[in-house]
């Protein structure tokens, strides 16, 4: 029964084979049995173990021998598959597994559409395109199609709308070994999966762009758009996701300018559903529907780094033209021993997590005590985060939406392969970094140095005594760095008095901290 599995059960029509033999089921009480299996029913189980023993008895078989058996049946249910399913998903698992092999962009795009509404699932797939060195270029209103689609890296970034190359076609039915593409290719993203931008009205913009060619200005946008199907949200989630930085880079000006777009693309196309046209254009000037001269755009300040990344999260539900967590990457990397990716790894060892919060939630339990939930984001996604009463006292003055910190806890697992991190202690990065550092480099310019700042640094180093050894770096920017390891009397106790008094001295950025000797952080 087992020869073409070499001696394992894998399939359920194997197990209802071994009843039938061994035990004396009929194929109708062999599918009972396996159905208790499939769905774990224990009183069901019960019932049936006692059968099977007892039709092997009737059969000579050993006991001992019988119940090893059902030992072995019962730990099959955990991850059997009947023998159909099992050649489907085999089947479907070769195509997609040779599909990502020889065409890894059409895959990845292909699957970045199947899952454009699930957050999490786009932020891990995100991060695998990184991994696989495939570009995933922004939305943008001129080169991007409804879903995610595949062309040649660069798009308008090269700074040009002139058509590219075509890409590499997907492979055709029944080619054994097609080539693989020559140019590298890059992933557009979709604007369907842009926030509060529905499919009618990416149909709306696709229409008007196939009919007119490219865009050219936020004003001739709105004036070719039907405005019936773009409504302002959709406007104003273009300019949050970045989808018109090849017209204008300055988001907070579009934004700025959205009620005059909006108005006056309403009127031209009030007027040329009307047929009338404006006494310019009667006389040969500009009328609806003529080139127009482009209109300035509102001289306001530029939103900050944190602002314009916070509203593209908004509108795509995820960093895509940087993050907030990109500079602190090789700190994080020696500070945690885990990504949200990699969480389920650890299994019952204690996890450190580096990210940032949001979604904070302050909750009070059946008690009246308070705890907190939110969610940690990383580069690679986010863990729902439970902060229980014991942990929320230490950690509540800590607490606040977009800190990054750094988070000790364990693994929960949930349903299909998801975890939450149950949280012991929740530290702000710069915090932790302090109460854990091991190593401390303090970084002297050469050009500033003298002797009464020799002393007064010895003197601090005097009043911090501990067990972390110094290291002194003289350097000259642009030129050199020479590292001096003092002698063993300076050691010192990282805090923050420590470090407000060294770049006090020195300048900011002069402490330098490290969990491992070699690797400042």
């Amino acid at each position: 029964i087992l020869s073409e599995t070499y001696g394992v059960m894998v399939y359920q029509e194997q197990v209802m084979q071994i009843a039938s033999a061994l035990a004396g089921y009929t194929l109708g009480e062999a599918d009972i049995l396996r159905k208790a299996m499939g769905k774990k029913k224990a009183d069901v189980m019960a019932t049936q173990k006692g059968k099977f023993l007892k039709g092997c008895a009737d059969r000579r078989v050993n006991e001992k021998k019988a119940s090893k058996i059902w030992d072995y049946m019962e730990q099959f249910a955990g991850y059997g598959f009947n023998k159909s399913h099992s050649a489907a998903y085999a089947w479907l698992a070769y195509q997609t597994a040779y599909l990502k092999a020889n065409y890894p962009a059409y895959f990845m795009a292909a699957l970045l559409t199947s899952e454009r509404a699930n957050t999490d699932k786009m932020v891990q797939y995100l991060g695998e395109c990184r991994a696989m060195g495939i570009e995933v270029l922004p939305p943008d209103c001129n080169e991007s199609q409804m879903y995610f689609s595949v062309g040649n890296s660069g798009g308008y970034l090269s700074g040009t709308h002139a058509p590219a190359a075509p890409p590499t076609p997907p492979p055709a039915r029944g080619e054994v070994n097609p080539p693989l593409a020559a140019a590298p290719l890059a992933i557009r993203f979709g604007l369907a999966a842009i926030k509060n931008v529905g499919e009618g009205a990416v149909e709306a913009i696709l229409t008007a762009r196939s009919a007119g060619g490219p865009f050219k200005s936020v004003f001739e946008f709105c004036e070719r758009v039907d405005l019936r199907a773009v409504n302002r949200r959709v406007v104003e989630s273009f300019i949050k996701s970045g989808s018109f930085d090849s017209l204008e880079k300055r988001r907070a000006a579009l934004m700025a300018a959205i009620d005059r777009a909006m108005e006056a693309g309403q009127k031209q196309q009030r007027d040329r559903e009307q047929g009338q046209a404006s006494l310019l254009g009667m006389l040969g000037g500009a009328g609806p529907g003529t080139p127009r001269a482009p209109e300035r755009l509102p001289d306001v300040a530029e939103w900050p780094e944190g602002e314009r990344l916070a509203y593209e999260k908004e509108s795509l539900g995820f960093f895509i033209t940087g993050h907030p967590l990109e500079r602190f990457k090789t700190e994080l990397s020696q500070w945690a021993n885990a990504t949200v990716g990699t969480l389920g790894q650890l299994g019952e060892k204690e996890a450190t997590i580096g990210g940032i919060v949001t979604a904070l939630r302050l909750l009070k339990t059946k008690k009246g005590d308070r705890m907190a939930t939110f969610v940690l984001e990383d580069l690679e996604g986010g863990v729902e985060v439970l902060v229980f009463p014991e942990a929320y006292k230490k950690a509540a003055a800590r607490l606040a939406d977009d800190v990054i910190v750094l988070v000790k806890g364990r693994a929960e697992a949930l349903d299909e392969g998801r975890f939450r991190l149950l949280a012991s202690d929740v530290m702000p990065l710069e915090t932790a970094k302090l109460s854990e550092a091991r190593y401390v480099t303090i970084r002297v310019p050469v050009g500033s140095w003298d002797k009464s700042k020799g002393e007064r640094l010895r003197d601090i180093l005097g009043s911090h005594k501990g067990d972390c050894p110094v290291t002194l770096e003289m350097f000259r920017p642009g030129s050199f760095a020479v590292a001096v390891a003092p002698s063993a009397y300076f050691r010192v106790r990282p805090d923050e008095v420590l470090r407000t008094e060294v770049e006090g001295l020195l300048g900011p950025g002069s402490l330098i901290l490290a969990r491992t000797s070699g690797a400042p952080a």
